[in-house]
């Protein structure tokens, strides 16, 4: 009896080592995640949004907490994205672009605005695509715009003179 109750007391202790572990993991993890400026996003399969890092909402113009449980396509509809999501959640193999265009439906003044961002299958152990994770990592801006902006800015300065 006591040699059981000293297993039990030792994979109790063990059991609380590892949850103690885990939860330093994972306030480490969110307090990354809450603080980059890459953005970061999580779907449920049908695209609705999970959980969503303070960068992506800003970008959007939104709360994290606004966004919670909203369809990523009925807030911003675009079908090329949209048959992009479909193929990752459906084939999960996950995606990587570079400069793709995107326009706000909401802020049109933003123009054409173009991103580097990857979409990656979150799968079970049965290999089932359970969730996307959606991470942005850069925020191009137009050569274009470039362009525009330092042309203005010459312009000025001839008047200037």
């Amino acid at each position: 009896m006591i040699d059981i109750l000293a297993r039990q007391a030792a994979d109790l202790i063990e059991c609380k080592l590892a949850e103690e572990i885990l939860s330093r993991k994972r306030g480490l993890l969110e307090s990354v995640v809450r603080t980059t400026d890459f953005m970061l996003v999580f779907f449920d399969p049908q695209f609705n949004f999970v959980w969503v890092n303070p960068a992506y909402a800003e970008a959007c113009k939104m709360k994290p907490e606004e966004m919670i449980g909203k369809n990523h396509f009925a807030l911003y509809p675009h079908a090329e994205n949209e048959a992009i999501f479909r193929s990752v959640r459906d084939t999960g193999e996950g995606v990587f672009y570079k400069d793709k265009p995107f326009v706000y439906p909401d802020q049109p003044e933003r123009g054409v605005t173009y991103w580097d961002w990857s979409l990656m299958p979150v799968k079970d152990s049965g290999g089932n695509v359970t969730g996307l994770v959606l991470s942005i990592i850069h925020r191009h801006i137009p050569i274009a715009s470039v362009f525009q902006v330092d042309i203005r800015s010459s312009l000025r300065f001839l008047e200037f003179l």
